[in-house]
């Protein structure tokens, strides 16, 4: 078998090496996390010898279909932009039947990891992808960070609230509220489903309407108890719990569609319910109450935690600080601001390992 070469050139790791087969068993999900560690500017070769400069690696799509969407390469001379496919093998494209659906036509790149015969029978751009360190580790641990660390998380998470309590004092506060809680009802990938979810509703249609339970709800990752179609009766009362606002409560109200779903609650609370009543508290100078809402918000905890965010923080943080949601909330300030490109040498939570010292 010739051995196709592939080069790729990042001074600080190296995720795209020679074929290389290890004995550990290789996940799709593992070659998705390496390949959207791939650095812009990053230039491979695939099976063919051709140029590829990575524009944009794209991003993991969590429905059915491409597992990258929104990828951006420079190939032949030329911008290619679409989705991309991960497996293990070349044959896994033909097993799976994606050469007959229509959901997989735009592929601008096929990644697979092991040799196979049927890489010939793939047409378009192809790459062999070496796994090394999981794309989503964090090279924090337990001796290099400060001690301060949770209070630096603390205080990042306060800022995210910070935003949202300003973001509420505008006059479009009922419309920012709305879109946030239908968002968060839909997150693992229903998020514009139930964002249309809510334009139903505007429109006049009840939950049961035909045209609402034609939706066609996503359930790739979620749990069973999770699913979307489950939750749209907490919906139709949130959306008809809104509809009695007049201006911004000053109080975290208490929705009896959330009794069994405690956990789903306390996430609307911390992102929109606490805020939503912060704001209002700020408009009416009840600073008290402003106080003791920041309070509460402090003492919110979950009954999970993530297990993205756990995989990647694990090595400084346990279950019991990623279930306090303002530390949740820091972790993801955090990765917004410093999980990126060459932002994490500059990470808030590193101790400071050199020190000016005067004679």
């Amino acid at each position: 078998m010739i051995q196709h070469k592939l080069f790729y050139q990042d001074p600080v790791q190296t995720p795209v090496l020679l074929h290389r087969v290890s004995d550990t068993p290789i996940l799709e999900k593992d070659i998705l996390r390496t390949w959207l560690n791939v650095k812009p500017g990053t230039l491979i070769k695939d099976l063919k010898g051709n140029s590829i400069m990575v524009i944009q690696p794209g991003t993991a799509n969590p429905n059915e279909g491409p597992d990258i969407h929104n990828a951006i390469l420079f190939s032949d001379g030329k911008f290619v932009s679409g989705n991309i496919e991960c497996h293990i093998r070349s044959r896994d494209w033909f097993y799976h039947g994606h050469d007959k659906d229509p959901n997989y036509q735009n592929i601008i790149l096929h990644i697979t990891t092991i040799p196979d015969k049927m890489d010939s029978e793939w047409k378009g751009l192809q790459i062999h992808l070496n796994l090394t360190v999981p794309a989503n580790s964090c090279d924090l641990h337990k001796d290099i960070v400060s001690q301060s660390m949770t209070d630096t998380l603390i205080a990042m998470g306060l800022d995210r609230r910070s935003r949202r309590v300003k973001q509420y004092q505008s006059h479009e506060w009922k419309k920012c509220a709305l879109q946030d809680s239908f968002r968060l009802l839909g997150k693992g990938g229903n998020e514009e489903n139930f964002l249309q979810l809510l334009k139903y509703f505007q429109n006049g249609m009840g939950e049961n309407h035909s045209t609402i339970q034609s939706i066609k709800w996503h359930h790739r990752g979620i749990r069973p108890n999770g699913w979307p179609e489950k939750r749209l009766s907490i919906a139709s009362q949130l959306f008809k719990m809104f509809q009695t606002f007049n201006k911004q409560p000053n109080q975290i109200p208490s929705i009896l569609a959330f009794n069994n779903h405690k956990n789903l609650y306390n996430e609307l609370v911390g992102n929109v319910f606490n805020p939503l009543s912060a704001a209002a508290c700020l408009l009416q100078r009840d600073y008290e109450s402003y106080q003791a809402l920041k309070q509460d918000w402090l003492c919110l905890k979950l009954g999970y935690t993530y297990g993205k965010v756990e995989k990647k923080f694990s090595s400084f943080l346990n279950k019991s600080q990623l279930k306090i949601f303002s530390i949740l909330q820091g972790v993801f300030e955090l990765e917004s601001n410093f999980c990126k490109e060459y932002h994490c040498q500059f990470c808030p939570l590193k101790k400071k390992m050199g020190r000016l010292v005067s004679s």
